[in-house]
């Protein structure tokens, strides 16, 4: 890129200068390749004033670019901004001349003055809708000359052309930009539609293995009521009881009792088991246990008071319906949740989250254990999240994959009062 050397004396600036500079960045021409369409006004101006040079040239803060030019070396794309041509020709809304630049002592420093010899200039502002002048088409010579009234109109229209292509050039750009950002917004919803839908097939794998579970147990109870005359309730906490005592899946032992094997007895604990003193005697017997239908019963008391309790509006501790169990936690303070939360247990939820949230310290949800949760009672953990006290907070404690990415989507992670496990909030 050459640049001609730049002259002693100060370019003058538009008093509207920094919004002009503003319009000038706005349509992006300054330092780029030369403009086809400009190179043609640039030739036609020459032609119509029969004179051996022109340009189509852009005021920027520093230099004058060089957008196009007829008869000048191509290698000067930029020349200083200095007083007596192009910087000067913007100052006015009318066309700028000299007709003779011995006479003009502003002009005579110019570097295009002085390193061509130029004798004589013409110039019309390229002036944008807005009223902001961007540069100028002009014409030179080396020989004095008095322009025509005709001819200083014809660079005026040359000019308006010019203006009008930056426009065209300006919404072309910002058309391919909209569309740009358009296709983007698609492909991010589309990537979002695509995030539901498999959120939906693993929430629906979910519901199906929850269906097919409370199935079996529905199975298993079924047969422990006709086989041990027993009620529905007293059925599910021997079938889960036996579970925990041997740390096996309640499904498991449920398939089993379909299938007609024999539901095993309680482990006892290390305290029930007999011990030998030093001699090799055994200890005394534990106390026998109470037989299963008075165990059931005195299981089925506790759950018929629980559920009083929670229908009367007030948590015990401890809640169980057969569906879900909720637990109270010291350490962590909070709640431990195993089983399914839906429309038949979302009132006893509702109760228990109220028992607990009622302090100033964080509330701990142990959700481990937890292998469904309708949106009622996701709507009801957000409802109690919004009226904590500032910097208190409900936390989610091991919550499934498939609950942490619903959250994700729908907003509700980022909740104030909502936090997951490891978040820094």
């Amino acid at each position: 890129m050459a640049h001609l050397e730049t002259s002693p004396a100060g370019a003058l600036t538009p008093a509207d200068e920094a919004a002009r500079l503003a319009a000038v960045r706005r349509y992006r021409i300054l330092d780029t390749p030369s403009v086809s369409p400009f190179e043609r006004v640039a030739g036609l101006a020459a032609r119509l004033l029969d004179a051996p040079m022109a340009t189509v040239s852009i005021v920027g803060a520093e230099q004058i670019w060089l957008k196009a030019r007829h008869g000048l070396d191509q290698d000067v794309v930029a020349t200083p901004r200095a007083p007596g041509l192009c910087a000067s020709a913007i100052l006015e809304d009318c066309p700028y001349v000299v007709t003779d630049t011995a006479t003009d002592p502003c002009a005579q420093t110019n570097p295009l003055v002085v390193a061509l010899g130029l004798r004589f200039y013409a110039a019309a502002p390229i002036t944008t809708d807005d009223g902001h002048r961007l540069g100028t088409v002009n014409v030179m010579d080396r020989r004095p000359r008095q322009p025509e009234r005709d001819d200083l109109a014809r660079l005026r229209d040359l000019a308006a052309i010019v203006a009008g292509e930056l426009e065209l050039r300006l919404a072309a750009e910002r058309a391919v930009e909209a569309e740009r950002g358009l296709r983007a917004q698609l492909e991010r919803e589309k990537e979002l539609v695509e995030q539901i839908a498999a959120l939906e097939a693993e929430h629906s794998d979910q519901l199906r293995h929850a269906l097919e579970h409370r199935i079996t147990i529905e199975q298993a109870k079924g047969v422990l009521m006709g086989r041990e005359g027993v009620g529905e309730r007293e059925a599910f906490e021997r079938l889960r009881s036996v579970a925990r005592s041997l740390r096996r899946p309640v499904e498991e032992l449920a398939r089993e009792v379909v299938a007609g094997r024999p539901l095993p007895a309680l482990e006892q604990s290390a305290r029930q088991r007999p011990r030998r003193s030093q001699e090799g005697r055994q200890g005394p017997k534990p106390a026998q246990r109470p037989p299963a239908a008075r165990a059931a019963a005195a299981q089925a008391s506790a759950g018929a008071a629980q559920a009083r309790t929670a229908a009367e509006g007030r948590f015990a501790g401890e809640f169980a319906d057969g569906i879900v169990r909720i637990t109270h936690t010291v350490e962590p303070y909070g709640l431990r949740i195993e089983g399914e939360i839906d429309r038949a247990n979302n009132a006893a939820f509702a109760t228990a989250l109220a028992a607990v949230v009622n302090t100033d310290a964080d509330v701990y949800l142990d959700l481990a254990a937890l292998q469904f949760i309708d949106v009622a009672g996701l709507r009801l953990l957000m409802d109690t999240a919004k009226q904590l006290a500032d910097g208190q907070y409900l936390v989610l404690h091991r919550p499934a994959p498939y609950l942490r990415r619903i959250m994700a989507l729908v907003g509700w992670d980022q909740i104030p009062g909502i936090r997951i496990d490891g978040d820094d909030r």
